[in-house]
């Protein structure tokens, strides 16, 4: 009984501080110190947000946490850059609006999944241009996906793909080479590996992301992968 009556004064005090924190983000206000449950806590409102001059159309104030550590899709994995990128190119599927589970087609015009959960097969939508006016073709979808597999490390967003192409637990490329996983990020390492092991590497990269000439793409899976649309998205 005094835990389940402790359990509700806990929840009355998360309510109290939420609705302290709403009330602080109208803007305006002086700070405000609470004590909840013998502890102070510290209540700031947001100040009130700016508002665009429109006397002044010329400048433009970009609010932003850094700058971008690259603009290479293959190797970006912060947020700065990732907003960018995200405006720049397109992805074969997205996300529908808030939905985290449901997809619509992009540079892929359909989809589908084999029975067996180990093979997507994308069709590549036809009349997407470059910006230099040259046509999307699926090899060109093929050669982004494998190139980024084979020039990214454990420190980008690669790893996301290795292990649903090549199994549980390998978080590099460099694996492929040497399962240890000695080669991991290790550039100088990996270049002078053996050519023949380095080869078959990148022969296995050409197996699971493969273009099959009739407009469509498709990617074996090591094993069923439930994030895979997302991981893509």
């Amino acid at each position: 009984m005094k835990a389940h009556i402790a359990h509700r004064l806990t929840g009355v005090a998360a309510v109290l501080i939420a609705s302290l924190l709403l009330a602080a983000c109208g803007g305006g206000g002086a700070v405000q110190t609470i004590i909840v449950e013998g502890t102070p806590i510290v209540v700031t409102p947001t100040p009130a947000p700016l508002i665009f001059n429109s006397a002044d159309p010329t400048t433009f104030t970009l609010v932003t946490i850094g700058e971008p550590d690259t603009f290479d899709p293959a190797w970006n994995y912060e947020t700065a850059g990732g907003e960018i990128l995200q405006n720049t190119y397109e992805t074969l599927v997205f996300f529908e609006r808030e939905k985290p589970n449901v997809f619509i087609p992009q540079l892929a015009s359909e989809w589908t999944l084999s029975d067996d959960g180990l093979t997507y097969t994308f069709t590549i939508r036809e009349g997407v241009t470059f910006h230099s006016g040259s046509a999307l073709t699926p090899e060109d979808v093929v050669y982004t996906f494998q190139r980024g597999l084979l020039q990214g490390g454990t420190w980008s967003p690669q790893f996301l793909l290795t292990e649903p192409l090549f199994g549980v637990g390998i978080s590099d490329i460099a694996e492929l080479v040497d399962p240890t996983g000695t080669l991991d990020d290790d550039v100088a390492g990996l270049a002078a590996a053996d050519p023949a092991a380095l080869l078959a590497a990148c022969e296995r990269v050409q197996q699971v992301i493969v273009d099959n000439g009739d407009g469509t793409v498709s990617f074996h899976l090591a094993q069923p992968w439930g994030p895979f649309l997302d991981t893509i998205a």
